[in-house]
């Protein structure tokens, strides 16, 4: 496995994802819907290479869906100020704009906003999800 694909969708619409395991790290600046094809999670996954949010959302006023996918390996690189200090976040989703997401059947260690690092999305405090 070599470095992730890295891109940026500037237009809005609906990406599908056939099955397999793909090495991204994507960016929307647009509405955008990410998705499997066949609607099982198990079968279709994002994986972030341990390089940085498998998903960058950093414009405001969007809609971002992302349905029937697992989400692996994302590394927190975006910094947050907490109660505490800074830390690295966003190892999955990070969301550092005005904008909704919006989440079915995700399956990942992304979730669970008492303590959000796990041991696949790595980082600081708030690595699997980082929404603000």
């Amino acid at each position: 496995m070599g470095s992730p694909a890295v891109y940026e969708f500037a237009d809005a619409g609906r990406v599908t994802f056939c099955d397999g395991t793909f090495y991204v790290n994507l960016e929307a600046a647009a509405d955008l819907s990410f998705l499997s094809f066949n609607g099982d999670p198990s079968t279709t996954i994002l994986d972030g290479a341990s390089s940085g949010s498998i998903l960058l959302v950093d414009t405001d006023a969007l809609s971002i869906n992302v349905y029937d996918l697992t989400l692996q390996n994302g590394y927190g690189s975006g910094l947050v100020a907490n109660y505490y200090d800074y830390d690295e976040t966003g190892g999955a989703i990070s969301c550092e704009a005005s904008s909704e997401i919006n989440l079915d059947n995700v399956h990942g260690k992304l979730l669970d906003l008492g303590r959000l690092c796990h041991e696949r999305q790595r980082g600081g405090r708030g690595c699997g999800a980082a929404l603000w």
